[in-house]
C-alpha cells in the first residue's frame, strides 16, 4: 500500500506495551507509531518495530489534571525520542498544536520523568499550601474561586520569569532585597 498510517498510543505506562501489540497486529511496514509516555521509552514499541514500523516516544511536559476538560497540551512542550519518520510525525503534531518540540537522541527516563514529575506535583503542592495561608490569613475569607485565581497568577508569573530569564534568575524574593526583617516576619 501507497498509503502510511500514524498511530497515537494515550494509554497508562502499564497498558502500554499490550495496547501495542495490539496496534502491531494491524500494522503495516512504514506506519509511525507515537506514545506519550514519559517513564517508558522506544522498548515500550518493540512490538510495532519489529513489524517494520518506525516509532517514537512524544511526551508533552504539561500536567493534565482530573476534571480539567482544557486543551492543556496546546502550546505546550514536547520532548521526542525516535525513528526519522516518527520525528516527522512528531513534528508536524506538536506544530499543530501551536507547540515546541525538543529532541533527544536519548532519554535517561526515570530522571527525566523525576524532574517533570517535580514542577507538576511540586508546583501544586506549593499551591495548596499557599492557598491555605492566603485563605487563613485575608480578612474576610475570599472565596474559592478568588483563591484558586490569587495563586494561579502567582504560578503564571513565575512560569513567565522561568522561560523569559531561566530557572536561575527567576527567583522573587525579600532575600535578595537583602530584606531579612521582612523575611523573619514571616516565621
Amino acid at each position: 500500500s501507497d498509503v502510511c498510517s500514524s498511530d497515537l498510543l494515550a494509554l497508562r505506562d502499564g497498558d502500554l506495551p499490550a495496547g501495542a501489540v495490539g496496534v502491531a497486529a494491524v500494522a503495516a511496514r512504514g506506519d509511525v507509531a507515537l506514545h506519550l509516555a514519559g517513564i517508558l521509552g522506544l522498548e515500550a514499541l518493540a512490538s510495532l518495530r519489529s513489524r517494520g514500523c518506525a516509532v517514537g516516544a512524544l511526551h508533552p511536559l504539561v500536567a493534565v489534571a482530573r476534571g480539567n476538560r482544557g486543551d492543556v497540551c496546546e502550546g505546550g512542550a514536547f520532548v521526542f525520542e525516535g525513528d526519522r519518520a516518527a520525528r516527522t510525525e512528531a513534528r508536524a503534531l506538536v506544530r499543530a498544536l501551536g507547540g515546541t518540540i525538543l529532541e533527544a537522541s536519548a532519554i535517561e527516563r526515570p530522571g527525566y520523568h523525576g524532574a517533570a514529575a517535580l514542577v507538576a506535583t511540586g508546583a501544586v503542592s506549593l499551591a495548596q499550601g499557599a492557598t491555605a495561608l492566603f485563605a487563613a490569613t485575608i480578612t474576610p475569607a475570599p472565596h474559592e474561586a478568588q483563591l484558586r485565581a490569587a495563586v494561579a497568577s502567582l504560578l503564571r508569573s513565575v512560569a513567565s520569569n522561568v522561560e523569559a530569564v531561566g530557572a536561575r534568575r527567576a527567583l522573587a524574593s525579600p532575600l535578595l532585597r537583602n530584606d531579612t526583617d521582612t523575611v523573619a516576619r514571616h516565621l
